[in-house]
């Protein structure tokens, strides 16, 4: 089911005419009909992705109704004074996609733990400024890291999802929660200057595994200066535990579902996969690329170059218990899109106010790290 939009509280209520999230709560787990949305009278709505192998025409450029409509916006950016406004694009991006390369990064922050700390946050927040990315995608977002993501002078010049939109979207699931029970949310967010007429950014909500919280898939789509949608982006934290892959594979096939029906130009996909195996993505392989290359002498590419499982290598709780070390977090991609460099991100250690490392008896080292896991940042050629 498709979330057009969740509003902040502080916004402007929307007319009566206007579908609320709220609407849909209650609903059955089963995938309905697509709900319906905004399309431009030229153009014909996106097919149920249920219905596999379905085809439309490319889709032309047109402006998104103003706000006041029943399609409000799920981007926001912020204002000079620190708000939090609504966005549409309504000017043209000042770079073209179709002609250059822009960096991507997924980085799943743990900051949804009750055990996160500030000094983490702030460690956290400098990783992902210093990659300078274009598109960002976060996992297991905490209210409070996205509080304090909005304090930095650097997120002004980028629209993002937010922590509300991704809960209301995403429902309660099958009662479970976050962390520990805490609440956490999947966040994007896009440099401005990215941002041409008609693009626009979609929730849908995903089947879960018992007791976990609720999930969706955050959509995106990118239009390029000749009107054309140059890059489609779908992102989520997939569900977790072996016992779950058959889960994870319905989530996947949604996602993919999404790239393929009238693909963009150029397609991405990443997150944390959460896979328990590498056989598990081959799902992906006849129509996305994995950006990372192994050596010539890796022979588990499940296990190689890992993202989890060595910055904390114990179980919480005690130093019983091992963590195996593994590649969950990841970067496909296709169409016309290449992919010029790879790199992982989150290798700094967490310091007090006054410069010195902090110790944890469960870290790596001893020390205390931004994230569980690493970042990862793929430069791609669009």
């Amino acid at each position: 089911m498709k979330f057009l939009h969740a509003s902040p509280s502080f916004l402007k209520p929307l007319p009566a005419t206007a579908r609320s999230v709220s609407a849909h709560k209650g609903m059955p787990r089963a995938r309905k009909a697509a709900k319906k949305r905004w399309e431009p009278q030229d153009q014909a709505p996106r097919p149920n992705s249920a219905q596999s192998g379905a085809t439309t025409t490319p889709l032309p450029v047109t402006t998104p109704p103003p706000l006041t409509s029943a399609f409000p916006s799920n981007l926001f950016h912020l204002t000079r004074s620190g708000a939090l406004e609504a966005f549409t694009p309504n000017l043209p991006a000042t770079r073209f996609l179709s002609s250059r390369s822009i960096r991507c990064l997924t980085y799943n922050t743990y900051s949804a733990s009750p055990s996160y700390t500030t000094r983490q946050s702030i460690s956290l927040l400098r990783v992902i400024r210093s990659t300078r990315a274009d598109l960002i995608v976060l996992q297991e977002v905490s209210e409070t890291l996205e509080a304090l993501l909005h304090r930095e002078a650097w997120a002004r010049d980028y629209v993002m999802s937010t922590t509300r939109g991704f809960s209301e979207a995403a429902g309660k699931g099958n009662g479970g929660g976050g962390k520990a029970g805490g609440e956490e949310a999947v966040l994007v967010m896009v440099k401005k200057d990215l941002m041409e007429m008609g693009s626009r950014c979609e929730f849908e909500r995903l089947e879960v595994g018992p007791a976990e919280g609720g999930k969706a898939l955050v959509e995106l789509r990118l239009m390029n200066a000749s009107g054309n949608e140059q890059l489609r982006l779908v992102t989520s934290h997939f569900s977790s535990l072996p016992q779950n892959a058959h889960i994870r594979r319905t989530q996947l096939s949604l996602a993919l579902s999404f790239l393929t029906t009238s693909p963009a130009t150029s397609s991405l996909l990443l997150g944390d996969f959460n896979n328990a195996s590498e056989s598990e993505l081959e799902l992906l392989s006849p129509f996305l690329t994995d950006s990372y290359t192994p050596p010539s002498s890796s022979t588990d590419l499940f296990r190689d170059s890992p993202t989890y499982g060595e910055l904390y290598p114990f179980f919480y709780g005690g130093r019983g218990a091992k963590r195996k070390p593994r590649r969950i977090d990841r970067c496909y991609y296709g169409g016309s899109a290449s992919v010029r460099g790879y790199e992982l991100v989150g290798r700094e250690q967490v310091r007090d106010a006054g410069g010195k490392r902090i110790w944890d008896r469960e870290g790596a080292e001893g020390r205390v790290w931004p994230s569980d896991h690493l970042g990862v940042v793929v430069t791609v050629r669009l």
